[in-house]
């Protein structure tokens, strides 16, 4: 991690998921995280859908 997330990338590694729980800000509020969560769903539904979208075009 970088130190201003309270490590050093020689001593650990970067971890994503943990990323939000570090120092300094500590976890994040429950409500938060579902409108996040929801927001990132909206955004993979989106890009999905434009996959498939794609898939079609060029099986034609």
């Amino acid at each position: 991690m970088w130190p201003w997330f309270g490590g050093s990338p020689r001593r650990e590694p970067i971890s994503v998921g943990r990323m939000p729980y570090d120092y300094p800000w500590g976890a994040i509020p429950k409500e938060e995280e579902v409108r996040m969560l929801e927001e990132q769903e909206r955004w993979l539904t989106n890009e999905l859908n434009n996959v498939k979208e794609r898939v079609g075009e060029l099986r034609k």
